[in-house]
């Protein structure tokens, strides 16, 4: 199990390598854009009002989007098990002494290692631009975000290995369908909306409907929200990795055809 193990690390050692690359990067382009914002060519352009609001936008963004991005890391897996399949791995494994359960076991630990790394690292990035920009973390409320970002990302990548395996696709064009029609799916729900229910969504966004709304108060109202939910994210997200790892099992025990 551990040669598997170190397998699965192998292969996927690229795409991890790039994800926490570009989560770094993205960080010190943000740290940059603030820098300029307080003592370079794009404070010239705001007065303090703007720039206190640009510095939070700024914050807002080098603290969530990093976060989704490192939470994208278990989507490696999809493409390794097409690659299984294009290669001719899967017919091969079957002569190997592992069992199917000790398969989807080994990508099960990594999904959820990977997700803690991310877990750990989102945080640590949410506190240290805190610091940096000067403004007051709201520990709780960033944790219900990341964590929910830590849900849907495992819960499409695991949707995504299902069907991967179920389809016997040696690409990862099937799972990418998926996760392309899901997402134009909930854009065509938004505009779709009926005007009633904008509105309600206007105004729980704009608090009581006298505050200007802003980035920050956004993001408060709808932490405060999704504070709720922290007990059901873990939930979920341990539901997702227990019940994929049978589902993976009863997929990988299926005879070629």
């Amino acid at each position: 199990m551990i040669g598997l193990l170190y397998r699965e690390l192998y292969l996927q050692r690229k795409s991890i390598t790039a994800l926490i690359s570009v989560f770094f990067v993205f960080i010190g382009l943000m740290l940059l854009v603030y820098l300029s914002l307080q003592c370079g060519n794009l404070g010239i352009l705001y007065n303090a009002e703007d720039k206190a609001q640009m510095t939070e936008v700024i914050r807002t963004i080098n603290t969530y989007f990093p976060a989704f991005l490192i939470m994208m890391m278990p989507a490696a897996s999809f493409e390794i098990v097409a690659s299984d399949y294009r290669v001719g791995w899967m017919r091969f494994q079957r002569c190997l002494p592992c069992k199917p359960a000790q398969y989807a076991a080994v990508k099960i630990i990594l999904m959820a290692a990977e997700l803690l790394l991310g877990l750990l690292l989102g945080l640590g990035n949410a506190y240290i631009s805190s610091l940096v920009f000067g403004l007051d973390l709201d520990f709780s409320g960033t944790l219900v975000l990341i964590l929910l970002m830590m849900t849907l990302c495992c819960t499409m990548s695991m949707l995504s290995i299902l069907l991967t395996l179920l389809l016997r696709s040696k690409s990862g064009n099937a799972a990418g369908i998926l996760i392309i029609a899901l997402y134009v799916g909930a854009m065509i729900a938004l505009m779709l909306m009926p005007d009633s229910a904008m509105e309600k969504l206007e105004h729980f966004l704009n608090g009581d409907g006298n505050d200007e709304l802003t980035i920050a108060g956004m993001v408060s109202r709808i932490s405060g929200f999704l504070k709720t939910l922290l007990p059901w994210c873990i939930s979920i997200t341990a539901g997702v990795l227990i019940g994929g790892f049978f589902a993976m099992t009863a997929l990988f025990k299926r005879r070629e055809n």
